[in-house]
């Protein structure tokens, strides 16, 4: 896809299938390919002073209806 070639995606993952549509827009989004927003969120560590999980999550439920091109850091600490 990324170099113009074929027009379908298909992923599978061993979680929800639900979460096989994300992946795919993820994908997407990584070729320059999919709209709206890309979260990142920090991979944790001794210096995290929140619960990540949830407030990610929470982070991309108030992100779906957005379909600009933008980027969303969600960070654990102050660093």
């Amino acid at each position: 896809l990324c170099d113009g070639i074929g027009d379908t995606i298909r992923v599978s993952l061993t979680a929800d299938p639900i979460r096989e549509i994300f992946a795919a827009k993820d994908i997407l989004r990584a070729c320059g390919m999919g709209g709206g927003p890309q979260i990142v969120s920090c991979p944790t560590c001794g210096r995290t002073k929140i619960a990540l999980i949830p407030l990610a999550e929470q982070v991309e439920k108030l992100c779906e209806s957005i379909d600009k091109p933008i980027k969303v850091a969600v960070m654990g600490c102050v660093v």
